[in-house]
């Protein structure tokens, strides 16, 4: 084409013309064309958002188990107490 006399333009408008948009591997400056754009900065965007929010349960489940320790009785009878109403308690539940 370029032998012909074509300009570069006048070359990249006829194969648009003829394949559509999809023959420059680029988006359109329309609509659809930002729209096109846009597409990978709001998955990126999206998937940062999931990828924090899952970090975030995850230290705070680690901090929730950290703050969880075994119950240190001061002497045997508050354990006893303790088993005994746990007992009662389970025998209610269940």
């Amino acid at each position: 084409m370029l032998n012909g006399g074509k300009s570069e333009p006048e070359i990249i408008q006829s194969y648009v013309d003829e394949y559509g948009q999809a023959a420059l591997r680029t988006p359109g400056g329309g609509t659809s064309g930002w729209i096109a754009w846009g597409m990978p900065a709001a998955g990126v965007g999206i998937g940062s958002v999931i990828v924090g929010v899952w970090l975030r349960k995850l230290t705070a489940k680690k901090a929730e188990s950290k703050l969880v320790t075994k119950a240190e009785w001061n002497s045997e009878v508050e354990k006893e107490i303790a088993a005994k109403t746990f007992d009662e308690e389970r025998r209610k539940l269940f």
